[in-house]
């Protein structure tokens, strides 16, 4: 589930570090001249603000990193402590939604309850009635329970996306898979049809016209090698080799030549078009070039009949973009774009997009195309 492109655990992050500076802010203000010490509370405090920043977000993409877990709960924890009012305690409930994903609900209630005992305690040491020490430890009991439950709404809401992501995932591999059922029997057993069918003439026509069986099995030669020539192209689309991340566009260059070679065997043409000088690419964005090039050439085998692919590899200052144009049967690219779009270029398309780039594919006169334009920085 996201809001404007955010899930709900980043605006609970985004508000309870912007509470805790604006009370941290409002507190120097009005009490540096009469307490000194309001002023080291509020430098420790900034600087705990922007390792929680830093830390939280990173928490959030790996939250089975156990010790990434308990350091930003910590700070938040000590954010809390430095807070100290209602509205900047929000940071308690990040502190108990990293326990609850990255540990247990029992981790989680342990330390809600532990945060209750310990409440009253500031109180009794300041030696403020009993009234008001009650009050505030059933004050602080409601807000503390309320936090648990926040954090527990946030991880049943992630869990609930992640198991959305999971059966997509799982219903869209269902449906290559279907589509390549499809295709091998379409294709290649349409083919082996044609080829027992032939050898059935030939033996027929064996005894009175041998000339005719013998163009009948040259018939089933000439089809037994174009089913070969499929059955490579299939099999390497839905099982391209690995290769090392590029790092440089030149790298990438050379891993295209690479992927070439590996389909030189199944008559396919290829051009490589690379950029007038090298550019180095950071990791992330290498991947997903990497990606998009072997996506690039395994669509074109999967949904079409090509015999020829271009790639076109381009920098700017600012920018890399990569062409992958195959070109082939025109009939083959209209009934591709009227088909879904599979689950590897979807994925690639997410990629892009979390890195702060973008993935097109169109149909083309000749065949289809698919770019991916990406920033040489780092999102």
């Amino acid at each position: 589930m996201t809001v404007a492109g955010h899930t709900p655990g980043f605006y609970l992050v985004a508000f309870s570090l912007v509470s805790v500076f604006l009370v941290i802010m409002e507190r120097l203000v009005t009490g540096y001249h009469t307490f000194p010490y309001v002023v080291a509370q509020a430098i420790v405090g900034c600087i705990l603000i922007i390792i929680a920043a830093i830390l939280t977000p990173r928490w959030a993409k790996n939250p089975d990193n156990t010790p990434l877990a308990v350091a930003t709960a910590i700070v938040n924890i000590l954010l809390f402590i430095i807070g100290d009012v209602t509205i900047s305690s929000s940071v308690l409930a990040v502190a108990l939604w990293v326990v609850y994903r990255s540990f247990s609900m029992r981790a989680c209630l342990g330390l809600t309850i532990a945060f209750i005992i310990f409440s009253p305690i500031p109180y009794i040491l300041r030696h403020l009635p009993a009234e008001r020490v009650i009050r505030e430890f059933i004050g602080a009991s409601i807000l503390f329970i309320l936090y648990l439950f926040l954090a527990w709404f946030l991880a049943s809401l992630e869990a609930g996306a992640e198991r959305e992501r999971a059966l997509a995932i799982e219903a869209a591999v269902s449906k290559e898979q279907t589509a390549a059922a499809r295709m091998l029997h379409d294709g290649l057993g349409q083919q082996l049809v044609a080829i027992t069918m032939s050898f059935n003439v030939a033996k027929a026509l064996k005894p009175t016209n041998e000339e005719a069986a013998w163009q009948e099995l040259e018939h089933a030669r000439t089809v037994t090698n174009q089913a070969l020539t499929d059955l490579r192209r299939w099999v390497r689309a839905l099982d391209p080799p690995t290769t090392p991340t590029p790092h440089t566009t030149n790298q990438l260059v050379e891993i295209m030549k690479s992927l070439s070679q590996t389909f030189s065997s199944t008559g396919l043409e290829f051009r490589i078009i690379p950029p007038s000088e090298d550019q180095p690419i950071p990791t992330p964005i290498g991947e997903i070039l990497h990606i998009a090039a072997q996506e690039g050439v395994a669509n074109a085998l999967r949904h079409g009949h090509p015999t020829a692919i271009h790639f076109h590899l381009s920098t700017t200052d600012d920018t890399v973009t990569l062409m992958v144009e195959d070109h082939g049967d025109p009939t083959a690219t209209a009934s591709t774009s009227e088909k879904p779009e599979g689950y590897g270029l979807r994925s690639l398309r997410e990629r892009a997009e979390h890195a702060g780039g973008t993935v097109t594919a169109t149909p083309t006169p000749t065949g289809f195309q698919l770019t991916t334009i990406l920033p040489l920085r780092e999102a």
